[in-house]
């Protein structure tokens, strides 16, 4: 348009006239290239008015946006599930949410906008937030620490407090952001856990079973074939844990000492019933109770020990096994004693000279010696489970083996 108006000026009257003096057809050319000026003109004005519009609109879209980011970061401080206050270098209070109130035990609708934040704290907390301050002042990004308040109501809570400096072109200056997060809750299940474990670990230490726990290398996929696992086991299981019952049965000082201990050096891939423990583990779900083995102690006496074993699996791959075993070398030798004594005792019955007699209370028999047997000249089978009346004693009109019942 610019150039269409210098344009213009330039062709003065005078010039006009020299024009048209010499001829009606440069006339009519110089009046084409005034129109196309002008057209090119128009275009540019016309283009320049939609790139302004198409500008306005982004700028319009963009203001939208950020009045968007604006609404839903001023929902997210609102409504955090963690205290935020904002502050200056001094502790002044320029921002909070309704959580940083509710934590605090600020009663709700008191603006605290303009207080220090140092009188919502413990000496404690005092300390530590003035030091955060300092330390970021200092150059320091972000500080972290934790103290304990004091609520009006008198309950106590735990703290973690965040605190880390932004610039704020709305204030103008350098802000402080305040994070404070709950620990309380946290910390009370913390110490009950700690509690279970202390119990759990002392449970496991005075335990007079062995108690173990063995892990891999690798964990161990549970759809390989069982010789497979069974050969995996043997190289890269080890002794990740045990009691002191389990590290002195292996010849060990110490818990600590068999810690670490690769599982064949203290399971030779040898022993068949130890192959076959983990034959059983594998087949029956990674689980075993009840299985005996026998181990040979360090003067090469056997030693009978029942075995129960429990896998832990995780997403196809069993990650560790927890067992335990109880020392019943003590019953089996009870039990084979008791075998002896028992096999001993018939055989006193069975070579006495006297009719041994054994049978319930309406007169059924239930043993008899072989001298009894002889005597009366029955086989067993044809006595056991018979009444006394009728075989060994004869039947009378007025007793029978079922007037035994009664007397």
């Amino acid at each position: 348009m610019i150039v269409g108006l210098l344009f213009c000026g330039l062709l003065s009257s005078d010039s006009l006239n020299q024009f048209i003096s010499r001829g009606k057809e440069d006339f009519i050319l110089i009046s084409i290239l005034i129109v196309i000026l002008m057209i090119i003109t128009s275009i540019s004005l016309i283009l320049y008015l939609n790139s302004t519009k198409k500008k306005n609109q982004q700028l319009q879209i963009l203001l939208k946006e950020i009045e968007g980011k604006s609404k839903t970061l001023d929902t997210l401080f609102r409504y955090s599930p963690v205290g935020i206050l904002i502050s200056d270098s001094k502790g002044k209070i320029l921002s909070f949410n309704d959580e940083f109130a509710k934590l605090f035990g600020i009663e709700q609708g008191l603006d605290i906008v303009g207080r220090s934040i140092f009188d919502f704290l413990s000496p404690e907390a005092f300390e530590k937030c003035k030091d955060a301050i300092n330390k970021i002042d200092n150059g320091i990004a972000k500080v972290i620490n934790e103290f304990d308040i004091t609520l009006p109501s008198g309950e106590v809570r735990n703290l973690r407090h965040i605190c880390s400096a932004f610039e704020n072109e709305y204030y103008g200056f350098d802000t402080f952001a305040h994070i404070f997060v709950d620990l309380t809750e946290i910390k009370a299940y913390q110490n009950l856990l700690k509690k279970n474990e202390e119990k759990y670990r002392t449970y496991i230490e005075l335990s007079s079973d062995a108690i173990w726990c063995f892990e891999g290398i690798q964990p161990l996929p549970t759809n390989l074939p069982v010789e497979k696992q069974i050969e995996l086991i043997f190289k890269g299981a080890y002794l990740a844990d045990c009691n002191l019952a389990f590290a002195r049965f292996y010849g060990f000082d110490s818990v600590e000492s068999a810690k670490g201990t690769p599982f064949s050096k203290l399971i030779s891939p040898d022993n068949p019933t130890k192959v076959e423990l983990l034959r059983q583990f594998i087949t029956n779900n990674y689980s075993v109770d009840g299985f005996i083995t026998v181990v040979q102690d360090e003067k090469g006496n056997d030693i009978y020990v029942r075995n129960s074993l429990f896998g832990v699996v995780e997403n196809g791959f069993v990650v560790r096994a927890w067992g335990a075993f109880q020392n019943i070398t003590e019953l089996i030798n009870l039990q084979r004693k008791y075998q002896q004594t028992a096999r001993q005792y018939e055989n006193l019955l069975e070579n006495v000279n006297s009719i041994i007699l054994h049978m319930d209370l309406s007169g059924r028999i239930l043993y008899m010696n072989q001298f009894g047997l002889d005597f009366f000249g029955y086989t067993r089978e044809e006595l056991i489970g018979q009444n006394v009346v009728g075989t060994i004693v004869p039947k009378i009109e007025t007793h029978s083996g079922r007037d035994l019942e009664e007397l």
